[in-house]
Order: structure tokens, then sequence, then C-alpha cells
């Protein structure tokens, strides 16, 4: 993960939009990208090194890290970014603000779904990891990631071109693990094989179909410059997933 936030934040959207902002408050925006990028390096460079940038949303290497450095390398991210964020605001440069926002958005999606990733692979085995509940919290940071993108499009540039094929290639990546999900993977499919873990409602369900559906609802609330169809297209298909959610649940309690 940290290699993918560096890539994001310095290679990708880093000091060159920050630039493009007017004069006033440059030094408190600088400073504020310097702590995000700093802090994300100096909380995760883990086990894989700096390559490849962005094409490895970390799950692995959280599942692999001791409990102790992941929490301090996510936590970290979310709170270095979170400060940055809030002086941007202060300094009113809203390109920079936009960057951080989304840093914020994805970061602080990331870390819910890796704890609980990690908290039902503990609980469910290990030969729980091919299943519907982790193919969902997978689907759900691609989501992010690919949203953060889409929302970096406010910021335009030279960049937005690369962060539209980024922000549809990380969608496209979570869309196709929505389909395992729902198709393939499905509890309640005799050949799926996943069994449901948890009580009643709280149960395996949740990360599989209703956190993909409450990142894709909220991020067509959240994305202003992505054209309506496609905003629309998301708000579809989180009402499809909280809906295959609810059945799947009443289909368990007549059961």
């Amino acid at each position: 993960m940290h290699h993918l936030w560096r890539g994001y934040l310095v290679h990708l959207c880093g000091p060159y939009d920050c630039n493009r902002d007017n004069n006033r408050g440059s030094r408190v925006a600088g400073l504020a990208i310097q702590l995000a990028t700093h802090g994300t390096l100096y909380f995760g460079r883990g086990q894989h090194g700096w390559i490849p940038l962005i094409a490895d949303p970390g799950l692995e290497w959280a599942i692999a890290a001791p409990l102790f450095e992941m929490l301090l390398w996510h936590g970290g991210t979310v709170l270095a970014f979170s400060l940055s964020w809030m002086l941007v605001k202060s300094a009113k440069r809203p390109r920079s603000e936009v960057l951080l926002e989304s840093a914020v958005f994805s970061s602080a999606g990331i870390l819910p779904s890796t704890l609980l990733y990690l908290g039902i692979l503990n609980w469910g085995g290990e030969a729980a990891t091919t299943s519907h509940w982790s193919i969902g919290i997978g689907a759900t940071i691609w989501i992010a990631l690919g949203m953060a993108q889409l929302r970096r499009l406010e910021i335009g540039g030279a960049l937005s071109m690369l962060r539209a094929i980024l922000g549809t290639c990380f969608l496209a990546i979570g869309g196709a693990q929505i389909a395992l999900a729902v198709l393939i993977l499905n509890p309640l499919f005799e050949f799926s094989g996943t069994p449901i873990l948890g009580p009643s409602i709280l149960n395996t369900l949740i990360p599989a179909y209703l956190f993909p559906a409450i990142i894709l609802g909220l991020g067509a609330l959240w994305l202003r410059a992505v054209p309506h169809p496609v905003r629309l297209g998301f708000i579809a298909v989180s009402v499809g997933l909280a809906g295959l959610w609810l059945d799947d649940q009443a289909f368990l309690a007549r059961t």
C-alpha cells in the first residue's frame, strides 16, 4: 500500500497540481503536501519495496504484516492526509484541496476494509480468503481508489487523461470482482462452496455486497466532474447490490 500511495501522491498529482493554485497560502499548502507525502513514506515502506507503484491495493501486504505495523501504516496514512486536507482548506487552495480530499476518501475506505478483512480471515480461516466476502472487500477498495482518481478530474491539467484512465481501470477491476461475488461466489448458490460467517444480519454478506453498495452510492454523490449518466450507473449498481444483500438476508431468515 505504501508504494500505491507514494505513486498517487507524488507521481500522479503531487507538487504539479499544487503549483497550479495561486500564490496565496502556498507555504501552508506546500507544508500540507509534504506532510502527507513524508507521512505516507514514513509509515509504510513495508516488504514489497517501491515497485509496482499502482498495481497492488495492498491487501496482500496487510495480511502478511504484523498488526501493529499495519495499523501504524494505514492509520498514519489516514491521519497524514486528513491533517493535510484541513491545512489546505484553511489556505483556500482548491486544487490541492481536491487532491487531498480524494486521498482522505480512499485511505479512509481502505483502513476499515483491511481491518475487517483481517478480522474475518482470523475467524473464518485461510480457506475463506477466496470467498464472497474477501472479493467484496477487494471490490470496495478498488472502487474507492478508482473514484479518488475520478474526483481529481476536477483539478484539470495535463494529468486529467491519465487520471481518467486509471480511474476507469480501477473501477473495472472492482466491477469484475463484484460480478464474481454476485454470479459465482454468491453463498446462496449451491456451487459457490463459500459459507456465510456470522449471525443473522451481521454476517459476511455485509462486506460482500453492502460495502460496495455504500461506496458506490457515496461516490455517486461525491463525484461532481463525472458525467451524470455515469453517476446514475453508480447509483443503479449500488441499489442493485443493496437489494441483493436484503434479498439474501431475507432468504437466510426463512431457512
